[in-house]
């Protein structure tokens, strides 16, 4: 299966790596090598048949009490990856910058120069990635992440544009509410015209009753676009999906828990309401044997 040898095989694989961490400099080089048939049963090796090389460096500047900064940082790392016959399969560069300043703010921004190879064509693709936080109080967080630029369109076998943008905001109040939101945007465009746009939001809503016992409610609303005459394959032009859940926790002593819980899923598409497609109510009793 999955084009293995039908009888006894094995592999090796060799790694090494070299850090520094100082107070003014951060820098390392690594080197990772698994010949075509190792295995690693008993580990998470999602990656074969690999000779890949990397390397980063980064300069750090701390700031003085009172001044506009804590830290700010400046990096550049990239890594390159052959298979053992000698192809390029995929390489990075980056540069990234970071700002930590007051209110426990940060700011960071990547430029990523890649080339990436899928069905034998090799792409060259160029990002740029930006993330931002701040606590502005106490219980309070805001987020914002995302990218944008090139992509690989795995589904059409084709190069595109991209725009994936992540707003998020916690607010925690006082010792039993955890409130959380975040939406998930993502648009792939094809020389302007509109492949897809999707929009993902969710909200969770926990409340503490005590250190042993809570209950969190879940929802989620997934509304997706499509421009169907830019998919190889038939797909419909408009799909939604909600998903809801209610979950009981209470912790009976320290190695067993006991959870409760109702969840449900609804669906729709061009031309079909969106409607129930499935319910679930589940008991779990969890046990931690230490020794």
């Amino acid at each position: 299966a999955f084009g293995q040898p039908s009888g006894d095989f094995g592999g090796d694989a060799f790694m090494a790596s070299f850090n520094h961490l100082g107070r003014s400099w951060v820098y390392g080089l690594s080197y990772d090598d698994r010949n075509p048939t190792f295995r690693a049963d008993y580990g998470f090796v999602p990656r074969v048949d690999i000779r890949s090389a990397g390397a980063e460096i980064t300069r750090l500047i701390w700031g003085k009490r009172g001044d506009w900064f804590t830290q700010i940082t400046f990096s550049a790392f990239g890594n390159v990856t052959y298979d053992h016959d000698g192809n390029l399969t995929d390489s990075t560069m980056a540069l990234q910058t970071a700002y930590f300043g007051p209110l426990q703010s940060v700011f960071q921004t990547t430029y990523f120069r890649e080339k990436e190879r899928f069905l034998q064509e090799a792409y060259d693709k160029d990002q740029l990635s930006f993330y931002t936080e701040i606590k502005p109080a106490g219980g309070i967080k805001f987020n914002l992440r995302g990218w944008f630029g090139d992509v690989i369109d795995y589904s059409n076998a084709r190069k595109a544009s991209a725009l994936n943008v992540i707003p998020s905001a916690e607010v925690i109040l006082g010792r039993n509410i955890n409130i959380n939101f975040q939406h998930d945007f993502q648009r792939f465009t094809l020389r302007g015209d509109e492949i897809f746009e999707a929009n993902l939001s969710q909200l969770k809503l926990v409340y503490n009753f005590n250190l042993r016992m809570f209950v969190r409610g879940i929802v989620q609303y997934l509304n997706l676009a499509r421009t169907p005459e830019l998919y190889i394959n038939p797909v419909p032009r408009k799909t939604q999906t909600v998903f809801t859940q209610i979950l009981f926790s209470y912790k009976l002593n320290p190695q067993t828990v006991l959870f409760l819980g109702y969840s449900d899923n609804y669906f729709g598409e061009t031309g079909i309401d969106i409607a129930q497609t499935d319910r679930t109510f589940f008991i779990k009793l969890g046990y931690a044997w230490t020794k």
